[in-house]
């Protein structure tokens, strides 16, 4: 009978309602009870978030490469120090895009036969200009670029470098998903490149290059969702590490799906020599004799490289050509390298 009141708790209890302590007490749980709402968070709609933080982190990893490989191959062809690093990666919509962006500028449309629709690759005037100094001859002294509209002989001047900057970014994809990138077009001005939706959600990469402690500016790569959505799914589980190693029965799926691959294999005779008389007096019905004994092997080549060794002869009642393999190269030069 612990829940029975004794009669000096029922007088407690009595001179608390008088004093108004219980109803104070429960104005206060209900307070407290008004505070506990559920959590909300903002979403602007505007700008929606359609690539995952995982493949966000992805995009990153694989253009972190193409940063560095930019800055050496862009050195190596100025001849000067060239630092280019990425900065930073962020989901907005078209439109916002081409807001930001300087006017003039140096637009460059980018297609993927594989994919549908365009890429933007803007690099901001001011290192566009300081790169075509460099490839001009330009010295050491500080330059100072002009604010104008790049001329059709500057993007002439500029293409090559362009193609660098293209085949980096085509390599730095060759692992996740392997492209052919090719340039179809370019502006300078942002707000006449109309090729995408402006409320089309895009995934900015920005990247630093520098010049030397004084010239600096930035380029972005825009990749529009619609574009890249169907490689996204492989950006989850993508390693980008140097070394991967796999487990017994991912060799095995490997070699299963290689199996299937068709190979073409070519047997090669002794080449004849003839002169260009010889050569220009055939006609149909000829018979050119081959410095190849009948008892000699022929070598069997696959993607022009020997293979087999094998001998050529007659198989089945309608007499079809054959050859039967007698040796295998390829087994060989992989023993001696072995036994190296």
């Amino acid at each position: 009978m612990a829940d029975v009141l004794g009669q000096n708790e029922i007088d407690a209890l009595l001179a608390a309602v008088n004093e108004g302590g219980i109803e104070q007490v429960v104005k206060q749980s209900k307070e407290e009870a008004g505070t506990t709402k559920a959590k909300v968070s903002p979403y602007d709609f505007k700008r929606p978030e359609r690539v995952g933080k995982d493949q966000i982190r992805a995009l990153e990893r694989l253009h972190e490469v193409f940063a560095r490989n930019v800055g050496a191959t862009l050195s190596s062809q100025l001849r000067t120090l060239l630092d280019c690093r990425l900065v930073g990666t962020e989901q907005a919509t078209y439109q916002e895009f081409t807001l930001a962006v300087a006017n003039p500028t140096c637009f460059n449309f980018l297609r993927a036969n594989q994919l549908e629709g365009d890429w933007i690759l803007d690099i901001n005037p001011k290192l566009v200009f300081t790169m075509f100094d460099k490839l001009t001859g330009g010295g050491t002294a500080k330059y100072e670029p002009p604010n104008r509209s790049m001329t059709d002989l500057e993007w002439m001047v500029m293409r090559p470098t362009l193609d660098r900057i293209l085949s980096q970014l085509k390599n730095a994809w060759e692992g996740l998903f392997p492209l052919t990138l090719r340039y179809t077009a370019h502006e300078t001005n942002p707000q006449l490149a109309q090729n995408i939706a402006p409320n089309e959600p895009v995934v900015l990469i920005t990247f630093e290059l520098t010049f030397g402690p004084e010239q600096n500016g930035t380029m972005t790569l825009c990749l529009p969702h619609n574009t890249i959505e169907p490689v996204l799914s492989r950006m989850s589980g993508y390693w980008f590490g140097s070394k991967v190693h796999r487990t017994e029965d991912t060799q095995r799926n490997m070699r299963r799906q290689i199996e299937d691959a068709p190979v073409e294999i070519s047997a090669a005779f002794k080449p004849v020599r003839m002169t260009l008389r010889e050569l220009s007096n055939l006609e149909v019905g000829d018979i050119i004799r081959l410095d190849h004994a009948s008892t000699q092997p022929v070598e069997l080549e696959m993607d022009g490289h020997p293979t087999f060794l094998g001998q050529v002869g007659m198989v089945g009642a309608k007499g079809k050509l054959c050859v039967r393999i007698t040796d295998n190269l390829a087994q060989n030069r992989l023993a001696r390298l072995r036994g190296k």
